[in-house]
């Protein structure tokens, strides 16, 4: 494919993350979500993990469609950066979801579990982060541009930044759904565990500070890599099309 395939792919593939985004986002709001509804949902990683990317997907489809229109295959370095950025975080949405939540809900009951996959669930947590990380690894290839070796250590930006926001709302007794202060079982700081210790009971087997722990170094790790394999990419694609 030669550049300006690769980009327009690049341009749909952001359309469609936005339509998958807006159709999800809709659905939760105005319908029933096992996170709650309404203003609730606003207070959850999803939810704004979904905004941020799909919002920013939107801005830069308009701005690759003029760029297109003007003969030019790529966008300015801060765009690449913040998708890297936000790709990080809807991954960290959808890999807590398959593999920590939906585990974790199994014992809940067929109800809750036919909540937690239901369609707009599926496209909130599975699709729009493979919709983000498709177009990073496959589709972002400018020609001049490439992340720098720090670069990935602004994807720890947004964790930090909620991880900040579910204490304030943990001690300021927000409603995060169903009459709980927390959005997420690893913010609840009262569990069985607590914050620094362990326990017996799941899925509280450790606390609340290991969790973000071990969330941090899963976000930095993956920002690593996706940066280090985009750059691969780039190269090949450099050394194809100049």
């Amino acid at each position: 494919m030669d550049k300006k395939t690769l980009f327009t792919l690049s341009i749909i593939t952001k359309i469609l993350l936005f339509g998958a985004m807006t159709a999800g986002l809709v659905a939760c709001f105005f319908g029933s979500s096992f996170m709650g509804t309404g203003s609730v949902l606003i207070k959850y990683f999803t939810i704004q993990s979904n905004l941020w990317i799909g919002i920013f997907d939107l801005i830069l489809a308009f701005v690759g469609i003029k760029n297109i229109s003007n003969g030019r295959y790529e966008f300015s370095t801060v765009p690449y950066i913040l998708q890297l950025v936000f790709t990080v975080s809807i991954t960290l949405t959808g890999c807590v979801f398959c593999f920590v939540l939906v585990p974790s809900m199994g014992s809940m009951g067929d109800e809750v579990m036919k909540a937690v996959l239901s369609w707009p669930q599926i496209l909130l947590h599975v699709v729009v982060p493979f919709l983000a990380i498709l177009d990073q690894l496959v589709f972002t290839m400018p020609l001049k541009f490439n992340y720098r070796r720090f670069d990935f250590i602004w994807t720890i930006v947004p964790p930090l930044y909620y991880t900040g926001f579910a204490i304030a709302g943990y001690n300021l007794h927000w409603d995060f759904g169903q009459g709980a202060n927390y959005p997420y079982f690893f913010f609840n700081f009262g569990s069985p565990a607590g914050i620094f210790g362990f326990s017996k009971e799941m899925p509280y087997f450790m606390g609340s500070f290991y969790w973000i722990l071990v969330l941090a170094i899963f976000v930095l790790t993956v920002g690593f890599w996706y940066a280090v394999f985009t750059n691969r990419h780039i190269r090949k694609t450099r050394e194809k099309f100049i």
